[in-house]
């Protein structure tokens, strides 16, 4: 074993393919350093590459695992809420069908299909234009 400076360096045998060899060699030639140098270099590249993915594959699941148990009981209560909206609104339909019905002679099925597509119109327009600016 050398110790150069407060390393010490170990000895180590690798097979390479002759081209990796050849493509080192002239790299090493290139960067005018030797062989051994641009291995370690690249080891060390690799090695540093490596473990920053790893520590951002770490933190986008981490990440993720807090955004799900932060959205998850918002999910659920805004399901519930747009439960209960729905329930409301049917109940609501088929007691304004029932009074109607009971009432005139009134065409409600002209009538719903009417109100429907005005409906649909309104949920693609700005929430201020339905409301006329009302409820801030």
């Amino acid at each position: 074993m050398k110790k150069g400076g407060d390393a010490v360096n170990k000895r180590v045998h690798i097979y390479l393919p002759e081209n990796v060899v050849e493509e080192i060699d002239n790299l090493s030639e290139e960067f005018g350093i030797n062989r051994s140098n641009l291995i370690e270099k690249a080891c060390l590249q690799y090695i540093e590459n490596e473990t920053k993915e790893s520590v951002k594959d770490s933190i986008v699941a981490d990440l993720t695992k807090a955004l799900d148990n932060a959205l998850d009981p918002k999910i659920e209560r805004l399901a519930k809420l747009l439960s209960k909206g729905a329930i409301f609104s049917g109940v609501a339909q088929n007691l304004l069908i029932e009074y109607l019905d009971e009432a005139t002679t009134f065409d409600v099925l002209s009538s719903y299909t009417k109100a429907r597509v005005k409906a649909v119109d309104d949920l693609k327009k700005p929430f201020e234009t339905v409301m006329g600016g009302g409820l801030k």
